[in-house]
């Protein structure tokens, strides 16, 4: 017959081996938790980066060549192509705008087509809505007068309006600025500071320099930052 101090015994000994087991299934759930955790941190890293990557190829498409600026090469410089205007007869400053948005004189620039081919920049003095019956061109479209400084030499068939900003890779994120206002962020906070614009013999490249994933893999290994080449204007 087992006595008291016997069962008591083995009472404490399941107990503190059920406390190990517990201990240890603890520990693997938890190292499993931080596995799945950091690997679910590194494909979201990767998919921010795959997105930043583009948008600054989307940059080069839309808003079309630009000037490295900044100290480090920081910014680019561009002039933001935003419509079209569409003359309703030749001369007149008669226009049907289509674009992104309407023209806007305060912080807008036209180059305007001639009718002997030629491209030249003008001043956007003003764009005034005008009725639909005055422009027999088809489509959808606003109509409006433009005035625009200097004053074309020749009728012009066509413009189109810009919006000067600069796209910065600053503060950990690809950045938009229009004008004189604050940067914008387009991308998570995921760019190295050594991140810059540079020219090269082959044109203008974006170097996006990514810093490891906070918690995932790459961070626990060490590994150090990727670095994409974007072309961002060719020679």
């Amino acid at each position: 017959m087992r006595s008291r101090g016997a069962s008591l015994g083995a009472t404490l000994l399941d107990a503190l081996l059920a406390v190990l087991l517990g201990s240890l299934l603890l520990t693997a759930a938890l190292r499993l938790l931080v596995g799945v955790q950091g690997g679910t941190l590194t494909l979201i890293a990767r998919s921010d980066r795959l997105q930043a990557v583009r948008l600054t190829e989307a940059v080069a498409r839309i808003d079309g060549p630009g000037r490295a600026g900044g100290e480090t090469g920081e910014v680019l410089e561009v002039r933001a192509f935003r419509g079209t205007g569409v003359a309703c007869s030749w001369g007149g400053g008669l226009v049907v705008v289509r674009g992104v948005r309407l023209p806007d004189p305060g912080k807008d620039s036209v180059r305007i087509l001639g009718e002997d081919g030629r491209w030249r920049g003008h001043r956007l003095v003003s764009a005034e809505d005008r009725p639909e019956g005055e422009c027999l061109v088809s489509g959808p479209g606003r109509r409006q007068r433009w005035t625009v400084d200097p004053e074309p030499e020749l009728p012009w068939v066509a413009g189109r309006y810009f919006e000067r900003g600069s796209y910065h890779l600053a503060d950990g994120a690809v950045r938009y600025r229009r004008g004189r206002g604050g940067r914008q962020p387009l991308t998570p906070e995921l760019l190295h500071p050594e991140s810059r614009f540079v020219s090269t013999p082959w044109g203008l490249r974006a170097e996006l320099r990514f810093r490891p994933a906070r918690g995932g893999a790459e961070a626990v290994r060490g590994a150090p930052e990727r670095m994409w080449h974007v072309a961002v204007s060719n020679r």
